[in-house]
């Protein structure tokens, strides 16, 4: 009796860490996507419209990518060692410290926002805004994001670690999807236009009779027609979202230190580690209880997150684990590698596409907002299920699938790219079609990812480097999509976008070759 009602009750807490955790980290990914939107579009339309950027370089305008796929990487490395400084001290484990590294991170982005925008008619400012604000956004999404995942996979357990990553995932991309909705409305009410100079050139003054609102604003007016307000809105954003993630952080840390102060010793015994002393006990098989709880005494000290810990040997470093998910375990380079393939895929899509859609396809704000949300949407959406899917299918089958969906889209937006001089008056629902898919094929094959890679690590302790090393490659791809860029400025956004394509289908075909299905 004693026995059962000890095993019942430990079970009853590890269910109620385990919900708090999810909750945190749901709550967490949801401001962390929902920000990351608000200040990636405000910053994509302010970049000519309000910085004067050279509306003929997608590379320049998207130059934010840059900084923000290069710091976010490093910022999902720094993660996988952060959550570890403070692991086992309460049940919120490494996690809260990265948290709150990142939300104060993003205090910054206010500021350089503010003040670049007031300076906007200078040389310069265009650079320092997207260099500084990317960094800064890249930081706070690259700590905030891992450590929601990693809580939310220590809280699930291995076997479910597809659900946990893809619950995460459309946790946050659904809060995407949502604020480029909300966009349009913000842009409407808060953006406000105006001509520069009384007298304009001959070719603005062709084509504009008015600059009031951003609707009104044509490529032929750059740097003549500015407009104002993209700033207030991410600075706004930026700022909100960083302090509530502070308050969050504080709140869980004060609850949890409370918790573990009322705790008493027995209430502290993790259920697993209860069951790993009585089936290690010489009388297990006469339910012999006293002997189980003799056993657990000695395991009074340890927190929650310790339970997968009694009998696991010594974490490998961090470098080793970099070492062998970069290039040793040829299956965790290859997740590494598509991952990398899936983020300029998704730098693409917010960069040089709606670039392409907004000022030269010709498509209204609104329009373009339900393009990016055409994206978002199925990508966020369908994640949950891709990961719980793949716990029962294997991770092979959903990755290459949504890798070769994710070809065909970008081929499907290659051709719709070749019509440039000749724009289909339907584009608008073409374009929101092909970039649905390529949501939907991302979806598939993004958290699954992030599970492989987890279960090819067979120490607990090693698996936040190993999450974190696959994080840093694959949001390296961030900042390839500067390069698209770039290739889109010499050769064409459709041969950009085309390349970009095969990319993606030899990434599908090394993957479904390559990776080894345990």
């Amino acid at each position: 009796m004693v026995l059962h009602l000890s095993m019942r009750c430990s079970s009853m807490g590890h269910t109620t860490v385990t919900v708090a955790l999810l909750s945190s980290a749901t709550v967490h990914v949801i401001l962390t996507g929902f920000v990351l939107q608000l200040a990636k579009l405000s910053l994509l339309d302010s970049s000519s419209r309000t910085f004067s950027a050279p509306i003929n370089s997608y590379a320049i305008r998207a130059l934010f990518l840059l900084p923000f796929g290069a710091s976010k990487a490093l910022a999902n490395l720094l993660a996988g060692v952060l959550v570890r400084v403070r692991e086992f001290k309460n049940q919120w484990g490494g996690t809260s410290l990265c948290l709150a590294v990142g939300w104060s991170a993003l205090l910054l982005a206010p500021a350089f926002l503010l003040v670049s925008e007031a300076r906007a008619s200078y040389a310069g400012s265009w650079p320092f805004a997207a260099l500084a604000t990317g960094t800064v956004l890249g930081v706070e999404q690259g700590l905030t994001w891992s450590a929601s995942l990693l809580r939310a996979m220590d809280a699930a357990g291995k076997e479910r670690a597809g659900l946990a990553s893809g619950w995460i995932e459309t946790a946050g991309y659904s809060a995407i999807a949502a604020a480029a909705v909300l966009i349009t409305t913000l842009e409407t009410k808060h953006v406000k236009c105006a001509f520069t100079d009384v007298t304009r050139s001959a070719t603005c003054a062709k084509v504009a009779t008015s600059c009031a609102s951003p609707s009104d604003w044509t490529a032929a007016c750059t740097g003549e027609c500015t407009c104002h307000g993209y700033a207030a809105i991410a600075a706004t954003a930026t700022a909100v979202a960083a302090a509530a993630g502070l308050v969050l952080v504080a709140t869980e840390t004060l609850a949890s230190s409370r918790t573990t102060k009322a705790a008493s010793p027995k209430d502290d015994v993790p259920l697993v580690a209860m069951n790993e002393a009585f089936a290690a006990s010489p009388n297990a098989d006469q339910g012999d209880e006293d002997e189980l709880l003799t056993s657990s005494t000695s395991l009074s000290a340890l927190q929650p997150s310790q339970a997968f810990e009694v009998s696991s040997p010594s974490p490998p470093t961090f470098r080793a684990t970099f070492v062998d998910t970069s290039i040793k375990d040829v299956s965790r380079m290859l997740c590494c590698i598509c991952g990398f393939i899936a983020n300029l895929n998704s730098g693409l899509a917010w960069g040089l596409l709606l670039l392409w859609l907004r000022d030269h396809a010709g498509l209204s704000a609104t329009q373009r907002n339900y393009v990016a949300a055409s994206y978002s949407f199925p990508k966020g959406f369908m994640q949950v299920f891709a990961g719980a899917l793949s716990d029962r299918l294997g991770r092979r089958a959903l990755v290459v699938t949504g890798l070769g969906a994710s070809a065909v889209a970008l081929a499907v937006l290659a051709s719709l790219a070749r019509t440039n001089e000749h724009v289909p008056h339907d584009l608008a629902w073409q374009s929101s079609l092909a970039a649905a898919l390529l949501g939907l094929g991302t979806a598939l094959a993004y958290p699954v990812l992030a599970a492989a890679v987890s279960d090819r690590v067979s120490n607990k302790g090693a698996i936040s480097y190993a999450i974190g090393t696959f994080r840093f490659w694959r949001d390296l791809g961030y900042a390839a999509g500067t390069l698209v860029a770039l290739v889109a400025d010499a050769a064409g956004a459709a041969v950009a976008i085309g390349a970009s394509s095969a990319v993606t289908l030899l990434g599908a075909l090394a993957f479904g070759v390559g990776y080894h299905q345990l």
